[in-house]
């Protein structure tokens, strides 16, 4: 493995880099996580955060560090996604 320098959580290193990848901007983009770390990390590299209750951290504290969106099942996932790209 390759080590490129990049910081962790919080820090939007490896985000970027994925969005670089894809030429995606970070408007443009979702970030979906069970981490307060996650939702971080997200909002950092100025996406969406989207987080997931079923993992590691519960809604509330998902939405206290910044969640744009909180779903709790993963068929949620598409109907969030599809409001915003229409919005």
């Amino acid at each position: 493995m390759i080590d490129r320098g990049y910081r962790g959580k919080p820090h939007p290193d490896k985000l970027n880099c994925v969005l670089r990848e894809f030429n995606c901007s970070g408007e443009n983009a979702v970030m979906v996580g069970d981490t307060f770390m996650d939702i971080k990390m997200a909002k950092n590299a100025g996406v969406f955060a989207l987080g997931v209750s079923w993992g590691y951290q519960d809604e509330h504290t998902l939405k206290t560090h910044g969640a744009d969106a909180v779903v709790s099942e993963p068929s949620q996932i598409w109907k969030v996604i599809q409001t915003r790209v229409s919005e």
